[in-house]
């Protein structure tokens, strides 16, 4: 996409430098804890929260943030980053290469950016509001095919 915002690069380079952490701790004997909802979290997961929110903060410091491990960081401004440093903690933990780092910015209660990064395969998605959705800058689209009758759940 030509012209992202800064918001949008910031998430970008926020996902990417949270994806090396991911990185690092992926397929190793991670120590896994768990939550008070029974979900697991690892070092992993609050070590990408601390580098997104760094990143965010540094661009950003009147931004509020919603982070999975950390809470919410509320300021006096109507923009709040909602942030999944490892969306998909028991895949991670289990060596399954199914997980992605997740990012989005709202304004108000209007979403305006969003970013999925999975490092393992390098996958990046992202969209910016009245811009598209895109897969490692190359535009993406819904496709207009009819679903397949053997492809619906019964």
């Amino acid at each position: 996409m030509e012209n992202k915002s800064h918001e949008l690069e910031v998430a970008i380079l926020a996902a990417k430098e949270a994806g090396k952490v991911l990185e690092k701790y992926f397929d190793t004997e991670i120590l896994k804890e768990y939550k008070e909802d029974d979900t697991p979290v690892t070092k992993a997961d609050r070590e990408a929260e601390d580098v997104i929110k760094k990143i965010i903060y540094d661009n950003f410091p009147e931004h509020s943030i919603i982070g999975e491990e950390t809470g919410h960081t509320k300021k006096q401004e109507s923009y709040t980053w909602h942030i999944d440093p490892l969306d998909g903690t028991r895949n991670f933990a289990n060596g399954i290469p199914f997980f992605g780092v997740s990012i989005a910015l709202a304004k108000d209660s209007d979403l305006i950016v969003g970013v999925v990064y999975n490092p393992v395969t390098q996958s990046l998605f992202y969209a910016e509001k009245n811009k598209g959705a895109y897969l490692n800058d190359k535009k993406i689209f819904v496709s207009k095919e009819p679903l397949n009758s053997n492809s619906r759940s019964r």
